[in-house]
């Protein structure tokens, strides 16, 4: 998958704003992970080639669920971790 996304992205850097749809901890993980951008992820197993396609990361995600907050399938943990980056 990554791979199709660098395709898919070229040179061009990713744009300051992303939203993400769903609401389940899939999406927050999506999220997270263009938040972070190359340096918070530099230390972890992704995969090499993606790096420099993710830069310094997105300026601001948004995570859009289709349903109620009483549906989202994630963890109070996972929702901080997303508002310390």
């Amino acid at each position: 998958l990554g791979q199709q996304v660098a395709a898919a992205l070229g040179d061009n850097p990713l744009e300051t704003e992303v939203v993400v749809v769903g609401q389940g901890n899939v999406a927050l993980d999506c999220a997270r992970v263009l938040a972070k951008g190359t340096t918070g992820l530099y230390h972890t197993d992704i995969a090499a080639h993606v790096l420099p396609v993710l830069k310094t990361g997105v300026k601001k995600t948004t995570v859009l669920g289709r349903r109620g907050h009483v549906q989202g399938a994630f963890t109070i943990k996972e929702v901080r971790e997303l508002t310390k980056l």
